[in-house]
């Protein structure tokens, strides 16, 4: 494998993260890392037998999975933040998105205001869903199993209840602390999902049909697309809706807190931006619908470019997030 762009980084240090093959245009992709000096993405084409390196953005130094979605773009997850990434393979831009802020619970917190420096989710492998060709991810540090549906710019976390005390920064007082290391897992069939819990010796499975009308609510937000300046502050309304499923805490009311990350910071923290809901938290009935507005204010110091938030809802299973681009001017 070609190492040329590794100059100045010690061989020992540099690892091949994995490999996903496009049939359609016999291209095979290879992620390589040194985890922190910097990473790349490699483009093999089998006819010519040739390759071409992608260098990544200095923040993205651990790509890790790789998966080709139903349009021959290539998405990857950065096991060194938390962030996931596109890479058009049309025009070879490269789009990030965010997960969710590491949930307090993995540190025996009751509020994320207090979280570790460096509190990563850390996404880790990635595959392609068969059915919808949504992109599936599990978040190693975060401990969820992730899905992307590229069509609709939705995010969809599965939290995983298992925690285990030795694996996490966890105060003495805490009554549950850690994660279950949900490290390999695996699409089967009727929309099921497998993985693996390695700090527990357990195993799971998330199902899910084509509808996803087992989840409890759903989330929208508009504009989808925003052009500001640094500092000028913008609404973006936040729809949270509530499904008919069976399923607890229906048909009780569904109590779900309002979450936001961006792709601003390795951690999905806004950084210096700001950014606040309307309201933290509520309860909805069931078949009922509640907008709030989240007001954002990009920071005067931020570097012009794209960027993307993802805002939405959470309760204790689940976390639904819309991704909003975001283009800040010079």
């Amino acid at each position: 494998m070609p190492i040329s762009g590794f100059n100045g980084v010690d061989s020992n240090q540099i690892s091949i993260g994995s490999i996903a093959v496009d049939k359609n245009k016999n291209i095979v992709w290879v992620s390589m890392l040194a985890p922190s000096p910097k990473g790349e993405i490699l483009r093999y084409n089998i006819i010519s037998k040739t390759f071409d390196t992608f260098i990544l953005p200095e923040q993205l130094s651990s790509p890790v999975g790789l998966a080709v979605d139903n349009n021959d773009n290539l998405w990857a997850t950065d096991h060194g933040t938390s962030i996931f990434y596109m890479l058009n393979t049309a025009n070879y831009n490269l789009t990030m998105y965010a997960t969710s802020k590491a949930s307090p619970k993995i540190y025996g917190l009751n509020d994320s205001s207090t979280l570790p420096e460096g509190s990563y989710t850390l996404p880790y492998w990635i595959e392609k869903g068969a059915d919808d060709g949504s992109l599936w991810f599990n978040e190693h540090q975060g401990n969820k199993i992730a899905r992307f549906d590229p069509l609709t710019r939705t995010l969809y976390e599965y939290w995983i209840p298992t925690q285990d005390r030795l694996w996490g920064d966890c105060p003495p007082s805490s009554k549950t602390c850690g994660i279950a290391n949900v490290l390999q897992f695996s699409r089967g069939q009727n929309g099921q999902t497998w993985f693996t819990e390695w700090s527990e010796n357990k195993m799971g499975s998330i199902t899910r049909n084509n509808n996803n009308n087992q989840l409890p609510f759903s989330v929208s937000a508009s504009p989808q697309e925003l052009t500001l300046k640094r500092g000028q502050s913008v609404e973006i309304k936040v729809n949270i809706s509530t499904t008919t499923v069976s399923s607890p805490p229906s048909p009780l009311d569904l109590n779900v807190k309002t979450v936001a990350s961006g792709t601003f910071t390795p951690t999905g923290e806004l950084g210096n931006s700001t950014g606040f809901f309307s309201e933290q938290s509520f309860s909805l009935e069931p078949m009922h619908a509640k907008q709030v507005s989240f007001i954002f204010t990009p920071a005067i110091d931020l570097g012009s470019g794209e960027y993307t938030l993802m805002l939405g809802a959470q309760n204790d299973a689940i976390t639904v997030m819309k991704a909003v681009k975001v283009h800040i001017l010079d």
